[in-house]
């Protein structure tokens, strides 16, 4: 799990977790308010692993304090069992806040116009290599040209997973991108269905005499060129303040949805920064699960699988 992902549990659940107290009148025992809903949370974290002790604790003040059920969140208990309550309670706010203070320390602040990049689950080195690469190539032939005139560059990586953070320059860059993205897998997802047909046409060839193949790769011919004049139609569509792409742009950002293609296949994934205004976030798309699996798709279709 990242850095991020951790700090957003801790900064989510943390700020759940408080419980206050209500004196009951000729008693000393008190009443409880919150804990229900505390405990909940500190539930919520227990995947982090580093409060098991801490509920260990509260689970021996008794069942019927630790999953405690009721409408009101209220609870009656002696002030003996409260104060060990408000103790254990206390312990764990401090052990969340140390954790977010070693988190902020251990990562710079994610600032606006950030991009988050999960990558493929390499085990090769040699991969990342040309992985980041391929990440360079597709920002900058599809955010450095002319009528745009972005910027890019690595904020972090963070400790122990494979996500990486790109800064760009303004919002205007990262609206484009997200827009960029959304094409790409448009693009993505009627090429993969070109393969498909392809090699569907190629089992039919198999199943008859050679004298079909010509046809048959004028069939291809055909649907490549029907693909290509669909990228072409979607890339003119893209505007930047009501300017149209020049011919240079153009082919530029059609370089860059071709290798943004191929890293969504490998697995990659983009995100825009959790911090980051609606209009960021919408315009960036919900990545489909087909894009991380293309060649499951083909193999569905695959000769061997009739046998």
């Amino acid at each position: 799990m990242r850095l991020r992902e951790i700090k957003s549990m801790l900064n989510e659940y943390g700020n759940n977790i408080k419980v206050k107290s209500e004196t009951i009148a000729n008693s000393s025992d008190k009443m409880v308010l919150g804990l229900q809903k505390s405990i909940n949370n500190i539930e919520g974290l227990s995947v982090l692993g580093f409060l098991d002790p801490d509920i260990k604790r509260l689970k021996t003040l008794g069942e019927q304090i630790y999953y405690m059920r009721s409408t009101d969140d209220k609870i009656r208990v002696d002030s003996k069992v409260y104060n060990k309550i408000k103790q254990h309670v206390q312990i764990i706010n401090e052990k969340i806040t140390g954790f977010q203070q070693l988190i902020d320390h251990a990562i710079p602040e994610n600032r606006e116009n950030v991009i988050n990049i999960k990558l493929p689950d390499y085990q090769e080195i040699d991969k990342l290599g040309a992985f980041y690469k391929d990440l360079d190539l597709a920002l900058r032939t599809g955010l450095t040209i002319k009528e745009l005139e972005g910027t890019y560059k690595l904020q972090n990586f963070d400790s122990g997973s494979l996500w990486t953070e790109i800064v760009l320059n303004n919002v205007g860059s990262i609206l484009f991108f997200g827009k960029l993205l959304k094409l790409t897998i448009e693009i993505n997802k009627q090429s993969t269905e070109n393969k498909i047909a392809k090699k569907k046409l190629d089992e039919l060839i198999a199943d008859s005499d050679v004298a079909n193949q010509p046809l048959s790769e004028s069939l291809k011919q055909q649907l490549d060129s029907e693909i290509d004049k669909k990228i072409d139609e979607k890339i003119s569509s893209l505007q930047l303040e009501n300017q149209e792409l020049s011919p240079e742009s153009k082919t530029s950002i059609r370089k860059s949805i071709k290798t943004l293609s191929d890293l969504l296949d490998e697995g990659t994934k983009f995100y825009p920064s959790s911090e980051e205004v609606d209009d960021v976030k919408q315009a960036f798309p919900e990545l489909p699960k087909q894009l991380t699996e293309p060649q499951k798709l083909l193999k569905e279709h695959s000769p061997e699988d009739d046998d």
